[in-house]
This record gives C-alpha cells, structure tokens and sequence, in this order.
C-alpha cells in the first residue's frame, strides 16, 4: 500500500478509536458509579450492641441493604451486558489502529 493511503487508514482508524472510546467512557461511568454504590452498600455497619430497639432497627436497615444489593446486582449487570458490546468495539478499533501503524512501519 501507499503511504499517504495508510497514512489516511490510520486516521481514520484513530478518529474510529476516539468515537469508541467516547461511547465506552459514557457507559463505564455508569458501571463504576453502580460498583461504587454497591461496595458502599456492603460495608459493614456499626458494632454490634444490647439495645433492643437500636437491634430491631439494624435488622431492618439489614433487610434493606439486602433488598438494594438484589436490585443493584440487577441493574449492574444489565449495565455491564450494555457496555460489553462498546467494550469489544473499541477493542476492535485500537486492534485495527495497531495493524495500520505495523503496515506503515513496514512500508518506510
């Protein structure tokens, strides 16, 4: 191939890499921000004690957290099969750009 022709393959692979990774950035913000709420949800909660009242309310708060670690568990992996697509997409991309970049290495 020419140069100038894989000159212009490979900005086009790179402006293809860049629309990828836009695209990926918007869905692993969703994803981290989902696997930061449930790391927060399973920290543990405060030291154990004899009140009666204090025990029933920490066993609510309990039944809570397991209802929204259930929900949460849901939601994160409905966002994470929407990203997986972006993911191997990008993959691909950068995978191409890294071909175009041997092939004009070679062709110097």
């Amino acid at each position: 191939m020419k140069r100038a022709r894989l000159a212009e393959l490979r900005k086009l692979a790179e402006l293809r890499a860049l629309r990828s990774a836009q695209a990926l950035a918007t869905r692993q913000a969703i994803v981290t921000e989902l696997q930061r709420r449930d790391a927060a949800l399973r920290e543990p909660g405060p030291e154990a004690t004899t009140d009666v009242a204090d025990l029933i309310a920490r066993d609510r708060h309990e039944i809570w957290k397991k209802e929204q670690l259930t929900r949460l568990g849901i939601v994160l992996a409905r966002a994470q099969a929407e990203a997986q697509p972006y993911r191997e997409r990008h993959a691909r991309d950068r995978a191409r750009e890294q071909v175009i970049d041997t092939l004009r290495k070679k062709t110097r």
